[in-house]
């Protein structure tokens, strides 16, 4: 079996969004922010705060 990139994107994204929802759906959550793309986030390989 052949994985290409955007294969990967794609899995990756609903990954994230998939804690994303997660992340908001627990009561304790205050709030959840996606930085993916803030370059100084991704510096240092951070994706939700």
């Amino acid at each position: 079996m052949t994985y290409t990139m955007h294969d990967a994107l794609e899995v990756a994204n609903l990954a994230a969004a998939d804690v994303e929802a997660w992340l908001r759906s627990k009561p304790e959550t205050i709030s959840v922010f996606n930085v993916e793309d803030d370059p100084d986030y991704q510096r240092r390989d951070i994706d939700l705060i």
